[in-house]
């Protein structure tokens, strides 16, 4: 009865698509039944990013195949997939768990019961996430294969565990990565207290097992590790949500609202949970303890960077290989419940014995009013009180009639919804459904912006709507944030003056086709790859740049601006932006710069900070605009702080200390010493504040020889190619681009004689290339936002993804050792 009251929404009809959950057209349906690709152009990845989500392609299969063989829509797929297997799992998987371990049977009902209806499961199930509801469900069930193959090291049982363990991989990885720790933390514990004795055919077993598991993985691993090395996974450090007393209550502190930043304190009557789980300690048993120690081990890594010790898993996410994954640290929330589950199961059974011996009526009583007191933590999900999927929605009328005019439309062009991507969002490929508070990074708009407080207010700056055009966006949705059930009154005022802004904007079209949802539409949008004959390169910042004019820029830190050399005089113009000569020879040796040290005294700021750190300069009535070379800034306000960097000294040689600084107009300038002889090892370089408003950018230690080449460079550059007045010169015009695509890291392109360059409105990547009959082209970041590459002397040409390369490689690689194992299986079969 309670598993049907919370979980009622799943048997009513509608598409449970809410919160992170996705709802798949046809036509994306339809794409799913492929390989996967490297390249991803939705939703939070703006105007294009490599894909992060390797893991789930063997779902995202059998859900295309599905579709295309027995017509089955994304309403039935979702609940088939992900939502019906995570609740029977969460209810069943824990109670075989609990028998494997002999346990008794109110153990494993309540073992069931408090894994299942918990406020984590419950928030994660509420807010749509499929994936990581699946893995919950498939967890107790990978940890009990883990435990029987380590039980009978045998082929047979490996091949059952194998199968387990990759379904959980295929739901979520990281959480499949957290079973295989829980399971040797409890396989360690257990040994060190005489409950298990390792032999060597338990490492043996083991052993294959990791290389199996890695094998079949790499068609995920080995993107992710050649791909995602250099992808920013968040400047922002993590939030501090989940405190050390919410994982011991289990009580996730977004409970019930289920709103990002609506923190709740554990309400008094969650005291409870801890009292049930430790009080098995009274009854002295080993595995009591052991489970205590890994509930107490989970409950600490599930606080993530809040006290105590946070700098300890902020060692882990910023230092080990692909830790930022585990960003979120409630993915630890998983082991944590169930070990939990499972000592409240031990007590309640033995409060039960102890009490039947005397009374039995007693001992009933006892088991009833455990049950409803568990019940009662979770009674906002039993009532319907939620603000997610477990509501059960309905697709409104509204965002059919929208997502008709989409799907209605011809060509390539982007739709951005504001605040973010509505769940009901219609978005393919060539029409990709962008997340507007991720479009807000891509640096023109960035520029355009005041800061973080505000994401929209570039909206006000009439140059907006050109760079829209220019991105090809031709429908701009306020669809509102579907993530808040309600607005405070602030919020409603902020959104109010928001669509007010817009209603004013000259030049967007208001379409009069969804009552409740404002929907504008942007005229003469640009196509996704067009071409010209010049391009401008810059030297300096890019304030007051228009989206009619093709900009390089040497300063952002993205490219090797010695490139220019490749570029013939007449396809390029250079501009000098409040920057002279210096600042060119400079940035031909990026190689050599570097960032502060952690210690130091003033506030570090990554590049990926950009938006805040250029608001909190703002405060300071400091408006900055110049770009940091990727390594970010630092600032400082107070007289006798230090800052710190270590330059490296490859080799005894002379070199010149060379700092880049904001001076007392405002602007970034290089400061530039004499040429000294230093010993090999590294250089300390203090810069102490000596009050006021100081910004540091860079530092770097050049070698003399190599400083004289580059400024002999930056003087040939500066002859080769036309220096123009930034106030005083004609912008080329857009040539057309016949393109063909192919597929999302593929198109064909047919090039005019008159095109040295062409533009490609996907994100900057420098894994896109051009390649023609005669040569290969690299990208180079146009308004340090998206691709363009410098072509000459061809007539057609393909822009392709190199990364896609990458992916197929490790799905190869997956593959192959899939077949090894099924040989394998069958040869162990016709052996026995």
């Amino acid at each position: 009865m309670p598993t049907l009251l919370v979980f009622r929404a799943f048997f009513l009809p509608g598409p449970l698509a809410w919160g992170d959950a996705p709802f798949y057209n046809q036509e994306s349906l339809n794409s799913l039944f492929g390989e996967p690709w490297a390249w991803f152009n939705q939703s939070v990845a703006g105007l294009g990013d490599v894909n992060h989500l390797y893991w789930i392609y063997p779902i995202s299969l059998l859900y295309g195949a599905l579709y295309k063989f027995l017509g089955l829509q994304s309403d039935v797929l979702i609940r088939l997939f992900f939502y019906f297997p995570a609740v029977l799992g969460a209810l069943i998987t824990p109670i075989l768990l609990a028998r494997n371990l002999k346990l008794s049977k109110i153990t494993q009902v309540f073992t069931g019961l408090v894994y299942t209806f918990n406020t984590s499961f419950l928030l994660i199930v509420d807010g749509g996430q499929v994936g990581v509801a699946l893995a919950y469900g498939v967890f107790p069930l990978s940890l009990l294969y883990l435990r029987k193959l380590r039980e009978n090291p045998t082929f047979p049982q490996l091949y059952k565990t194998l199968g387990v363990f990759l379904l959980l991989v295929a739901a979520d990885a990281r959480i499949a990565i957290i079973c295989f720790l829980a399971f040797l933390l409890w396989s360690v514990t257990e040994a060190v207290v005489k409950l298990w004795e390792p032999r060597w055919s338990h490492f043996k077993i083991f052993l294959l097992f990791c290389f199996s598991v890695v094998g079949l993985s790499l068609y995920w691993l080995y993107p992710a590790a050649k791909l995602l090395t250099n992808i920013d996974m968040g400047a922002d450090k993590p939030l501090e949500f989940i405190s050390l007393l919410n994982s011991i209550f289990l009580f996730q502190p977004h409970w019930p609202a289920n709103e990002f930043g609506k923190v709740f304190s554990v309400p008094f009557y969650f005291v409870g949970i801890p009292l049930l789980v430790f009080g098995s300690l009274l009854f002295k048993k080993k595995s009591n303890y052991v489970f205590a120690l890994c509930v107490l081990i989970f409950a600490f890594l599930t606080k993530g960077t809040a006290a105590p010790l946070g700098g300890a898993y902020e060692f882990f996410i910023e230092h080990v290989p692909l830790g930022a994954a585990f960003r979120d640290s409630s993915k630890f929330f998983v082991p944590t419940v169930l070990f939990s589950a499972l000592l409240v199961g031990v007590f309640v059974d033995n409060i039960f014995l102890l009490i039947n011996r005397y009374s039995k009526i007693l001992g009933k009583i006892v088991i009833s009013v455990a049950f409803i007191y568990l019940l009662s933590l979770v009674y906002p999900a039993i009532s319907g009180q939620m603000n997610g999927v477990l509501v059960g929605r309905r697709v409104a009328d509204d965002y059919k009639i929208l997502n008709d005019l989409i799907r209605a439309n011809s060509g390539n062009f982007r739709t951005v919804w504001f605040p973010e991507n509505h769940p009901w969002a219609y978005g393919t490929f060539k029409k990709p459904a962008v997340d507007a508070r991720t479009l807000v990074g891509a640096r023109p708009l960035a520029n355009l912006n005041t800061g973080t407080q505000d994401r929209f207010n570039f909206l006000h700056d009439p140059k907006a709507i050109d760079w829209f055009k220019l991105f090809g966006i031709k429908y701009l949705v306020f669809s509102g944030d579907p993530r808040k059930a309600t607005l405070t009154e602030e919020e409603k005022y902020d959104w109010d003056n928001l669509l007010n802004l817009v209603d004013s904007i000259e030049g967007l079209k208001k379409l009069d086709i969804a009552s409740n949802i404002p929907v504008y539409e942007v005229p003469n949008i640009k196509s996704h790859i067009f071409a010209t004959d010049k391009i401008f390169i810059v030297v300096g910042g890019d304030k007051n740049f228009l989206p009619n004019q093709p900009f390089l820029f040497v300063e952002d830190g993205k490219w090797d601006p010695k490139n220019l050399e490749k570029i013939s005089p007449d396809s390029a113009n250079l501009i000098f932006n409040n920057s002279d000569q210096k600042d060119l020879a400079l940035s031909f040796l990026q190689k050599y710069f570097a960032t502060p040290d952690e210690k130091s005294k003033w506030a570090l700021r990554a590049s990926g900070d950009y938006l805040k750190y250029k608001y909190e300069l703002l405060i300071h009535n400091i408006n900055f605009d110049d770009f940091d070379y990727g390594k970010g800034i630092a600032f400082s306000t107070k007289t006798g702080e230090k800052l710190y960097f270590n330059l490296s000294i490859p080799a005894d040689d002379t070199y010149v200390i060379a700092r880049r600084q904001m001076n007392a107009t405002g602007k970034m300038e290089w400061q530039v010493g004499e040429p000294t002889e230093y010993k090999k090892g590294t250089q300390n370089l203090t810069v102490e504040s000596s009050g006021g408003k100081q910004v540091v950018n860079t530092a770097a230690a050049i070698p003399a020889k190599e400083w004289e080449e580059a400024n002999k460079l930056a003087q040939a550059i500066s002859t080769k190619f036309r220096v123009v007045d930034l106030q005083n010169f004609s912008s080329p015009p857009w040539i057309p681009v016949n393109y063909n695509y192919i597929n999302p890291t593929k198109y064909s392109v047919t090039l005019s004689e008159k095109a040295h360059w062409i533009v490609f409105t996907d994100s900057y990547n420098p894994m896109w290339k051009l390649s023609t009959a005669q040569e290969q082209f690299a990208s180079l970041p146009a308004y340090s936002a998206v691709n363009t590459f410098y072509v000459s002397g061809a007539n057609s040409g393909t822009i392709f993804f190199t990364g896609q390369k990458v992916v197929d490689q490790g799905l190869y690689i997956s593959v192959g050792t899939l077949v090894i194992l099924v040989l394998g299986y069958i040869w162990i079969r016709l052996k026995g």
